[in-house]
């Protein structure tokens, strides 16, 4: 994967897809909570990621 590059396409959630779900998402994985993800984008900054089990939740790192 290219740096700053954003993944696209069918299983990747919208910006407005992942802003509606987030308050439901902190509630369900609280800081500390292990979780499981695949890198969908990277940035210099860190990559962002997709949160198994969370499907519209986006992460970064």
């Amino acid at each position: 994967m290219d740096e700053d590059r954003w993944a696209a396409g069918p299983g990747v959630p919208t910006a407005d897809a992942v802003r509606q779900s987030w308050a439901a998402t902190v509630a369900a994985l609280p800081v500390g909570t292990r979780i499981e993800a695949t890198v969908i984008g990277r940035q210099r900054f860190g990559g962002f990621i997709r949160i198994d089990g969370a499907p519209d939740a986006v992460g970064t790192g």
